[in-house]
């Protein structure tokens, strides 16, 4: 799963379909060659919907879950986190941005291109988010 996670960094940095498909195709590969039993997780992920068709239950996580999971996995507080949720419109964005702030401002560039969060689906930014440096906070959940 560690590589699908780095797939999806990846995806999210390229409008190109062609290299999303090779990118996506060898984080698959990776995933049945070492988890084979995680592979159909992985795909539903990517899609958008971790349950299988037809399952009885529901996924269970919304947003209150998923704020105090991201509050366990960074120390971030609550209230810091709802309120740049309101002003990001989503909460990936949000986190994104408060763990942006939160680096020391000696790691390098600030600029543009390190706190874009780009699409996953489109050019014109309709799909759902996720930025480069929620990576780790991904895979520390996996």
């Amino acid at each position: 799963m560690e590589a699908l996670a780095a797939a999806l960094a990846e995806v999210e940095a390229t409008a190109a379909r062609g290299d999303k498909t090779r990118v996506l195709g060898e984080a698959f590969a990776r995933v049945a060659e070492r988890e084979p039993d995680a592979l159909a997780f992985a795909v539903r992920f990517v899609c958008g919907d971790p349950l299988p068709v037809g399952s009885a239950r529901p996924l269970g996580v919304g947003w209150r879950l998923a704020r105090d999971a991201i509050e366990a996995a960074t120390g971030l507080a609550p209230d810091a986190i709802a309120t740049e949720t309101r002003a990001a419109g989503d909460l990936g964005t949000a986190i994104s941005r408060l763990l942006d702030h939160d680096k020391p401002q000696a790691t390098g560039s600030r600029g543009r291109e390190v706190v874009r969060t780009a699409s996953l689906g489109t050019a014109t930014g309709t799909s759902h988010r996720m930025a480069p440096n929620m990576m780790d906070a991904l895979n520390s959940l996996m």
